[in-house]
């Protein structure tokens, strides 16, 4: 596209430029539009290593733990039927403190499906399968109740705040399991508030609401 030999291009500060010419540049998002409309796919190699006091040892290869901590908050609407104890997710809150959002479309991703896995976890999804024993293992999708697209809440909204750490790359925090997390605490408590009674065990069925109102 510059019409110079590979060897007469240099990279820096998300440009590529021409040796000797800095004016002749293209920045990676041109780059790498034109590619892919030219039927290629641009790939990257790179790795993220902390300044300062975080370096690997060079003999070891130990490396001090490195804490950029992330927080959530979920808020939960349910709806349970007390004469079948099935739970109907209806509206979900949450909010995520993730340092920087690098790549909000992904970020947001994370978050619907971490919903996902929070809901299927509370609710159908056996987070010990081999109890009592082996034999008792779920080896299919039919056993092993995981939650769809249909068990989704039918109102949902979110926000990402953003308060960079010095020690992620570009100021990011992990956050990708805690998108999972939060869910189950919520409904528990949400379902506390509907029918006055806790279920302290996972997941929480049909079968176990309904013993429970029993007991009550």
């Amino acid at each position: 596209m510059m019409e110079v030999k590979p060897e007469d291009v240099e990279m820096s500060d998300n440009k590529v430029f021409v040796k000797n010419q800095p004016e002749k540049n293209m920045n990676m998002g041109e780059i790498g539009g034109a590619s892919t409309f030219g039927g290629a796919y641009l790939v990257g190699l790179g790795a993220y290593k902390p300044e300062g006091p975080f370096q690997v040892d060079p003999k070891t290869g130990a490396l001090p733990s490195l804490s950029a901590a992330a927080f959530a908050t979920c808020i939960v609407e349910v709806e349970v039927d007390t004469e079948t104890g099935i739970v109907e997710v209806l509206k979900t809150t949450h909010a995520y403190e993730v340092g920087k959002a690098n790549s909000p479309l992904i970020c947001k991703g994370q978050i619907n499906g971490g919903a996902a896995m929070g809901i299927g976890m509370t609710l159908t999804e056996s987070a010990h399968p081999y109890w009592p024993s082996a034999d008792y293992a779920a080896d299919n999708l039919g056993d092993y109740v995981i939650a769809t697209a249909a068990d989704m809440p039918k109102e949902d909204s979110y926000d990402i705040i953003e308060v960079p750490h010095p020690d992620g790359p570009y100021g990011a925090k992990g956050f990708c399991e805690m998108s999972a997390n939060a869910q189950i605490p919520a409904i528990t408590a949400a379902i506390h508030d509907a029918i006055g009674v806790w279920i302290t065990e996972f997941p929480t069925t049909p079968e176990m609401i309904l013993r429970a109102l029993e007991s009550k």
